[in-house]
């Protein structure tokens, strides 16, 4: 915030610095053939992945820009919360009893440890704080779609640094073209 940079440019230079690491790492591990020539399963989940890791880093660095680092943090912490709908959506996956419990004892947890600021009444009468915190849920709702996709590409199979250097890639390609765009 205090540097005022723009938040998807951020976002971008994350996800191309990232993208480099994940294939240099999957050169050495998993060969070219891996990296270079993806599956049609890691392209298609690695697709989506990469969409979610978009939508997820974006989205929390403009919760930091907008609203109090405790509520950022506090929100993008709902996304085990908000996985329990995606992964009933993606896999017809019902949360536990005790997933459930987990969950909202963790969210306690989180707001307890975050200092989280939601009921200061001068917070809801800043539309700058709300636009923050809205960007920060939305984040939560992006990194389930990443919890969600990460379980898929295990059940595929496909292979761990290949599709995350896929994923990320989208993710960079995205962010960069949206940075480009907005100016």
């Amino acid at each position: 915030r205090g540097a005022d940079a723009p938040i998807v440019g951020i976002a971008a230079w994350r996800a191309v610095i990232v993208a480099a690491v994940f294939g240099v790492w999957a050169l050495w591990a998993e060969g070219s053939a891996v990296v270079l020539n993806p599956d049609s399963t890691t392209r298609r989940l690695g697709l989506i992945y990469g969409l979610c890791l978009a939508v997820a880093s974006a989205t929390f660095v403009g919760g930091y820009a907008f609203t109090t680092v405790a509520n950022t943090i506090f929100f993008h912490n709902l996304a085990p919360i908000a996985a329990f709908p995606l992964a009933w959506w993606a896999f017809r996956e019902r949360p536990s009893p005790s997933a459930i419990t987990g969950g909202v004892i963790a969210m306690f947890g989180v707001a307890m440890l975050s200092g989280v600021s939601l009921f200061h009444m001068g917070h809801f009468t800043n539309p700058r704080f709300i636009l923050g915190d809205m960007l920060s849920v939305v984040s939560a709702v992006g990194y389930a779609g990443v919890l969600v996709v990460t379980r898929a590409t295990r059940r595929e199979g496909t292979p761990i640094l290949g599709t995350l250097f896929f994923a990320w890639t989208v993710a960079a390609v995205v962010l960069v073209l949206v940075a480009l765009f907005t100016g």
